[in-house]
């Protein structure tokens, strides 16, 4: 694979713009670059996404945006920028989690805030509004919503399960049941009662009050998923 070299581009900072799922800035942080710039000059420049995705072509920030703010406050008018020039969704939202992954982490919640804010992924807010309502982390969530803990950092989560509002509900009554917010023990209740062709939930919970002092919550999924089928029996 031949090596791309970067497009520098000289561009005017009050052109640039911010992407809505780009963190907030840290005004101290601002303030600590702008006094290095000062002392050490510019060692490095901004990278800058050229792209239609919401409509008209614009350059948004895509790394480096406490850089620019530090430019703007110094009174800087232009400055030169990495430019990538990108349609493609995913793409994008990767590029953007390695960019900033030699300072923090992107995390999943990084990503679905991230999909979010993009054009055609409803899918993804539907996901955060599950989250947010039922206190569930995002990979319980998917696993309610579409079926499986995948898909979500690379765009192509989808809501398809018809049993989701049923499942929800479930579970907070499990959950409740075993007091526990085990994210494991939700995946492996998931994975039985979704495994029951004519599963009775009123049936399960009855066995389950008369079981759950026995039940053994652990780090073992499928050895939790093999205790609730020995529950229903």
């Amino acid at each position: 694979m031949k090596l791309k070299l970067p497009i520098i581009e000289t561009l005017v900072i009050k052109h640039l713009k911010t992407l809505p799922f780009n963190r907030a800035v840290n005004m101290k942080h601002i303030t600590a670059l702008l006094n290095s710039m000062l002392i050490y000059r510019i060692l490095r420049v901004p990278v800058i996404l050229r792209t239609t995705i919401f409509g008209k072509q614009d350059d948004y920030i895509l790394d480096a945006q406490h850089m620019v703010a530090a430019l703007i406050k110094a009174d800087v008018k232009e400055v030169p920028c990495i430019v990538i020039e990108e349609n493609d969704i995913t793409q994008i939202i990767n590029t953007m989690a390695v960019l900033n992954n030699t300072l923090s982490t992107w995390k999943i919640d990084d990503y679905v805030n991230a999909f979010t804010h993009m054009p055609g992924k409803e899918d993804y807010k539907l996901l955060k509004v599950h989250h947010l309502s039922t206190g569930f982390n995002y990979t319980v969530s998917s696993k309610i919503l579409n079926g499986t803990t995948g898909g979500i950092k690379n765009g192509k989560f989808k809501v398809n399960c018809t049993d989701a509002d049923d499942m929800t509900k479930n579970l907070v009554e499990v959950t409740s049941l075993f007091d526990t917010n085990s994210c494991k023990f939700m995946l492996a209740y998931l994975t039985f009662a979704r495994s029951i062709k004519k599963y009775d939930h009123k049936k399960f919970m009855q066995f389950a009050a008369r079981a759950k002092k026995q039940f053994i919550i652990s780090d073992d999924t499928t050895m939790m998923v093999n205790l609730f089928h020995g529950i229903y029996k």
